[in-house]
This record gives structure tokens, sequence and C-alpha cells, in this order.
């Protein structure tokens, strides 16, 4: 039966046998389209969603394992953390004592295990140092002459777009958050108005509304909508840089103390956390329909290095679309690249094309725009 066939297969891959390895390199496992079967180096056999990386496997093993990965062998073959595994894969994690999880994790990863991990290893190194930051902030709205309190303090949060209180003390002892810009947040205005907290919190319904609910009940009662023009200069609003928004995206608005209308995508977290505490500012917004003007976004690009990658990638941006980019930044390890490629698009449509024709590059694995949430 099924088991008994497994059982051999198992066998084979604890054996040292080079004829039986290679028979283990070739073979794919079919059973289900939405999963994939991969193997330890003892032979047991592990079952995940099809697209896991070696990260996800790690996990899958042990939280411990998973925390302190810092690359595997698969199938003899040293690759990094985001390696996407296939049916049939032999993988050996190999870990660190020094390692502890990162942010940018979150990018990869597909399981849910894998992301609840390592939000919770997140959130426990950021608390470790939650009472030093603190301090460290207090301190700086001391020399400022700046009461410190719970209000001045969410609102420092909106100014530095953090949603996690504990990440952003974190950031405080690591030096991500300098006293300049607690300075520069401290002189917005004059006579100390950034001071007063705008708005109230949405309620909580008996019924749970969800905070999508609320907005769209919000905007209901402001039929009034800003119509954003092509002039990106224009004093009344900004182009969010967390989400960068761009002509196709369902965006919103927030007031900000100066008058200026902060432009977000529905689904930015900063933009969902600030509906939560400034529902009173929330600003309709749509698109021009004729748009021409581009604007920033970004994509990230995984795959293969092999020599005319750059050029392939170039070619598709500058010959076939006409688009201009503004940074492009290169990374190879391993025989695998990274790229992250800001570029200036008119709109979803079009990005949506770039991403597809890319996607047709055969070296190139994964391509996606950057959206990053932040834990």
């Amino acid at each position: 039966g099924l088991d008994e066939w497994l059982s051999k297969i198992r066998e084979m891959l604890q054996s040292e046998d080079s004829d039986a390895l290679d028979f283990v390199d070739d073979f794919k496992l079919n059973l289900f389209s939405e999963e994939i079967f991969v193997y330890t180096p003892q032979g047991d056999l592990k079952n995940l969603p099809a697209g896991s990386t070696v990260l996800d496997f790690a996990y899958n093993i042990h939280s411990q394992i998973g925390n302190q990965a810092i690359g595997a062998k698969v199938n003899h073959d040293l690759v990094p953390l985001s390696h996407t595994l296939v049916s049939g894969d032999q993988v050996e994690v190999i870990v660190s004592q020094k390692q502890v999880p990162h942010e940018n994790w979150l990018d990869f990863v597909v399981t849910a295990r894998a992301k609840h991990r390592i939000k919770k290893a997140l959130k426990d190194e950021y608390r470790k140092y939650a009472d030093e930051g603190k301090q460290m902030l207090e301190n700086l709205f001391e020399q400022q002459k700046v009461e410190f309190s719970e209000g001045v303090v969410a609102r420092f949060m909106e100014y530095l777009e953090y949603q996690s209180i504990n990440k952003m003390y974190y950031d405080f002892v690591k030096g991500n958050i300098t006293p300049p810009k607690v300075k520069a947040f401290t002189q917005l205005s004059d006579k100390g108005s950034w001071l007063r907290f705008i708005g109230r919190p949405f309620s909580r319904s008996k019924n749970n509304i969800s905070v999508s609910q609320d907005l769209i009940e919000k905007m209901k009662q402001k039929p009034e909508t800003l119509v954003l023009s092509d002039n990106i200069e224009d004093i009344r609003y900004v182009i969010s840089k967390c989400c960068n928004p761009i002509p196709g995206d369902d965006v919103l608005g927030f007031m900000n103390r100066k008058g200026r209308i902060m432009i977000h995508r529905t689904n930015c977290p900063t933009a969902i956390q600030s509906m939560s505490s400034h529902g009173n500012n929330i600003i309709k917004a749509k698109w021009r329909t004729n748009e021409s003007i581009g604007f920033l976004t970004g994509i990230k690009i995984k795959g293969v290095d092999k020599k005319g990658l750059v050029k392939q990638i170039s070619e598709v941006i500058y010959d076939k679309h006409g688009l201009g980019i503004r940074s492009f930044h290169l990374n190879t390890h391993e025989g695998l690249t990274d790229a992250v490629i800001m570029l200036y698009i008119q709109n979803t449509k079009i990005l949506n094309q770039l991403i597809d024709d890319l996607k047709r590059i055969h070296e190139i694995q994964k391509v996606s725009r950057i959206d990053r949430t932040i834990v």
C-alpha cells in the first residue's frame, strides 16, 4: 500500500548509496496539487502547503529551529531561507545560536504557523527593550520641554507611521529613531497645536462591526470627494510613502495637523491604524481617469542568478513599457538573485502588465509589488 511505498522511499533517503540519492533527487510527488511532501535527512516525511519555503519547513519542525535558521541544504545544495520547496526535496536546516527572527521573514513565509511564530518572536524581542526605549523617549521629550503623555506618544507613533509601540521603543534603543526626529516632531506647529489629539476612536458595536464597515459609514456622512489631480505637487495632499498608492488603487485620505491630506491605500496598515484613532478626519478620495503622470512604487524580484538577467529585466521595463527607474538594488548569493526596483508607474493596470511580463523571464521565480506589513 501507500504506507509501504513511502517507507521504502524513506529507507532510500537514509541510504548512502549514490544511485538511491540520485533517484530521490529526481523524484517528485504529485498526490495533492495543493500540498508538497518533503523529507528530513533522517527520512521523516513532512507535508506542507504548496509554495512553502525552507523557513516554513524549519518552523514546521520546531519553533526554535525556525527562530535560529540561517539557511539550508536542499538536495545537498546550499540555499537561502526564502528558497521555495517542491515535492521530493530533502531538506537539512542550518541553524546558528546567534540568529534571531527578522521582520522581512514575513515577506516570504506562507504557512500560518511560521507567520505566527515569527510575529510572536518579534514581539517578544521588542518587549525586552520596551522599558529602555520608553525611558529614552521620555528623556528626549523632556529635553524639548514637552509633557510625556499617552496622547503625545500616540501622535508621535502616527507621525513615524508605527503600529506597535514596543516596535517603536525597540527602534529607539537600536538607533533606528534618532533625536532629530523627535525634535522635528515637536516643532511641527507653533504654540504646541500639534498636541491636540484629533478625533476619537471608532466605537466597538455589539455586532463587532469591522473597521472597513465603520469607514464606509463615515464616508456616507461625507459625500464630498477629493479628486486627486495629475499634479503631485498639489499642496492639498501628499502621497504616503508607507504604501505608495498609484492610480487604480482604492484610496482614502486623512487630514493632518498642517491641513494637508495624506493619501493611503485602503488596505494600508497605517491607514487602518489612523482609522481607529482619527475617524473624524477621513476624507474620500479617487483618481482622475486620465492620469498620465508616474507615481513611485516598487517591485521585488526573486530568481536564479544568470548572466544577462539584469539586461532582460531592463529591456522589459525600459524597452517594452517605457518606464523610468528611480533605483535598482540587486543582491546575489549562492546562485540566487534578489532585486528591489523602485520605478514610476501610471496606474495599477500597467503595474500588473509589467509584473506578468517579468514573470515570463525563465530565470525569474517570483515578482511582487512591495507592500510591507509592520508587525
